[in-house]
């Protein structure tokens, strides 16, 4: 899940590391992309938004799984291939075991999350479930499974 505060370090001992470019200045590169981050983007988009309102999305199949990942994995794709960049998206491995703590910790959060969502739709307060929700979502091995079948399909290089 990346390292905390990675920017604000980076940001405060290399400031001259850190540069904004646009997609058009990485044509003909071939970038790298946490996959994992990007599954969470999309899926709590739709997670937050669903919760709020009270809806299911249509970003579903026909048994009810989200395939809102999928749709948003490819836009991103579509987007990059665009501006001439060709992403290679990179998934997580097994996490060390001196990460053991730390993932249990995340655990605990999420329970916590969804005691609070329960206690929030109660109260009506959206602002705070769509808070919670985005620590309740959970990528599984299905969907990350969908991701590469899907990368594999349109030709994109994962692993």
């Amino acid at each position: 899940m990346g390292v905390k505060d990675l920017l604000k370090l980076l940001s405060a001992q290399a400031p001259n590391a850190l540069e904004d470019i646009e997609f058009s200045h990485l044509f003909g590169r071939k970038i790298a992309v946490d996959a994992m981050v990007s599954l969470y983007q999309f899926l709590i988009a739709m997670q937050v938004m669903e919760k709020a309102t009270g809806t299911t999305t249509s970003l579903v199949d026909k048994y009810g799984n989200p395939t809102s990942h999928l749709q948003g994995l490819f836009y991103r794709s579509i987007k990059m291939l665009s501006y001439g960049i060709k992403p290679i998206f990179v998934f997580d491995g097994k996490p060390p075991e001196i990460k053991a703590d730390e993932l249990n910790k995340r655990s605990l959060k999420k329970e916590e999350a969804e005691r609070g969502i329960l206690l929030a739709i109660e109260e009506g307060d959206t602002e705070r479930i769509n808070k919670l929700s985005k620590r309740t979502t959970k990528v599984t091995p299905e969907i990350i499974e969908e991701a590469k079948k899907a990368f594999e399909v349109n030709g994109h290089p994962c692993g």
